[in-house]
This record gives C-alpha cells, sequence and structure tokens, in this order.
C-alpha cells in the first residue's frame, strides 16, 4: 500500500513531496497507534517496581500518570518496530510548482499556511537587524541578527 503527503514552506520557497510504501497492516496498526492520547492521565498508585537504572522506586515517581507508562512502555516500542517495516521517499519540489499543482484541490491549507508564514516572517524579522531578501522569489536569503559583528575574508 502506497500513501502520499506533502509539505511546504513558503518564506524559503520550497515544498516536498513524501512517499510511503508499507503493508496495509503498518498503516492501521498505526492509525490505531494515534489514539495513545485518548489514554486518561490518571495518576498511578506508589507501586514497588524497579527503575530503569535498575534501583527500586515506584510507578509513581517513575512514570507518574498512565499516559506517561502507555507511551514509554507500550507506544514507543510499538513505534520502534513498527518504523522500519514503513519506507519513506522523500521528494523536493519548488514551492510555487507544488502550490500550482495543489492549490485547487486543498485551497484552505495554501492560504493558511501563507498567513502563518507572513506572521513568522514578521516576528523574524522585527529581531533582525539586516535582512536580505531575494526579489526574484520574495523569501529571506540571509540574516544578522543584533548584536553580530559582519565577518569580513
Amino acid at each position: 500500500m502506497k500513501r502520499w503527503d506533502y509539505a511546504v514552506n513558503s518564506i524559503f520557497g520550497v515544498g516536498g513531496l513524501l512517499l510511503e510504501e508499507a503493508p496495509w497492516w503498518a498503516f492501521a496498526l498505526e492509525y490505531v497507534m494515534s489514539w495513545w492520547v485518548f489514554v486518561p492521565a490518571w495518576r498511578l498508585p506508589a507501586i514497588r517496581c524497579a527503575g530503569e537504572d535498575g534501583e527500586e522506586t515506584d510507578l509513581r515517581k517513575e512514570y507518574g500518570t498512565l499516559d506517561s507508562l502507555w507511551f514509554e512502555c507500550v507506544y514507543l516500542p510499538m513505534c520502534r518496530w513498527l518504523q522500519p517495516k514503513i519506507k519513506s521517499y522523500e521528494f523536493d519540489i519548488d514551492y510555487n510548482v507544488l502550490k500550482k499543482e495543489l492549490y485547487p484541490h486543498n485551497p484552505k491549507f495554501f492560504d493558511v499556511e501563507a498567513a502563518t508564514a507572513e506572521a513568522r516572517f514578521a516576528a523574524f524579522a522585527e529581531f533582525a537587524d539586516v535582512v536580505e531578501i531575494d526579489n526574484a522569489t520574495d523569501t529571506p536569503v540571509s540574516v544578522q541578527e543584533w548584536g553580530e559583528e559582519e565577518v569580513g575574508g
């Protein structure tokens, strides 16, 4: 089975496609595992157990809550077992090409991403002394932060 996804960064004008291949059951298991966030955060009892370093401790000191215990003892080992079974391939694509092809299918994503990128860039530029802009792509090229001295060669 194959699964496609994409990522974009309009500030730097880059994008990418991700292709993942795995048996259908691997994707199904990954989906079921995502439900771990619904494990309640109940406080664990102070039952004695051996800690990671072998010293005696209790569940409450070691993990604190049920969701932490579940994450550490069930979710992470399952992820470590499952990840090698999923082959991933990444393809770099120019942001404008990706936006041209995918915008009609998901305009909300690109509109929100662009607005968020503009806000991040404005906040970033506020703390920067010099921001050089590539006029062709309208993206930042380099930044010299406050207090940094330019190093000449």
